[in-house]
């Protein structure tokens, strides 16, 4: 696939949040020590009622543990992020009419500015604001109605708001929730389709090319090269070491975590 040249540039910029993003979870994973999990990092009503009793499952469940509680905290930012730099947009704490009024400026909720006029149906916009979630499953009832509202303002200044959602191909689980808040704020609420964006589609609609193919083929090399499989092993085989030298059984340990 061949996109404009300037776009590449941002695709090149966007995989180096990628590329930066691994080398933190490889610093997270490094990081973990037996005396993460002794200081409370596992229930031990929750290992008893599991009947575990080796520490290899212990390691495991506590490595997996640490390091998917860290990765779903900063993957959402990471994503975001992600797109910002493909779009070649600007957070709306970043944009000149949030610093200049940080506290009242209705802009600063969104998570990526594009500037620039847009038409769509008819209608013409100043610019666009995009809020960014990972998938369906990580957007509440309150964060849709919290977006009507929102969208109902942008809209009132010129704007056409967006809800972004990064991977996924349905979302009827939002729809009838999302429609009705958007009726009630006073936002368009007839064209679901064009305000919800998921997956391949997010760039189709906001880059104008469908470069979802190219992006997860880069992604995958970066993932490739940090092995992220045999740096779990690794870190589970050497809290078992210390788990081994440090505790008799998995009954001392359990004392211990109590």
């Amino acid at each position: 696939m061949r996109v404009p040249g300037e776009i590449e540039r941002r695709i090149a910029n966007a995989l180096g949040v990628l590329e930066r993003f691994s080398d933190e979870v490889v610093e997270k994973v490094n990081s973990i020590r037996v005396d993460d999990l002794v200081d409370g990092g596992l229930n031990p009503y929750l290992l008893v009622s599991m009947g575990v009793r080796d520490f290899r499952y212990i390691a495991y469940l506590f490595v997996h543990k640490r390091v998917m509680k860290s990765l779903e905290t900063s993957f959402g930012y990471m994503l975001e992020e992600f797109l910002r730099e493909v779009l070649g947009g600007k957070s709306g704490e970043d944009h000149e009419e949030c610093r200049n009024n940080r506290e009242k400026s209705w802009i600063c909720w969104w998570d990526i500015v594009l500037e620039g006029e847009y038409e769509e149906r008819g209608i013409k916009f100043r610019g666009r604001v995009i809020s960014v979630k990972s998938g369906s499953t990580n957007v509440s009832k309150e964060n849709l109605e919290d977006f009507a509202q929102r969208a109902a303002e942008a809209e009132k200044h010129g704007y056409r708001p967006y809800l972004v959602l990064m991977y996924g191909k349905k979302v009827f689980n939002i729809i009838d929730v999302l429609k009705s808040s958007l009726k009630r704020a006073g936002a368009r609420w007839e064209d679901l389709g064009d305000c919800v964006l998921v997956g391949r589609r997010v760039y189709e609609v906001l880059l104008g090319y469908d470069i979802y193919e190219y992006v997860m083929q880069k992604a995958i090399e970066i993932g490739v090269r940090m092995n992220f499989r045999d740096l779990i092993e690794r870190k589970i085989n050497e809290m078992l070491f210390e788990l081994n030298k440090r505790f008799s059984n998995v009954n001392e340990l359990l004392t211990e975590l109590t």
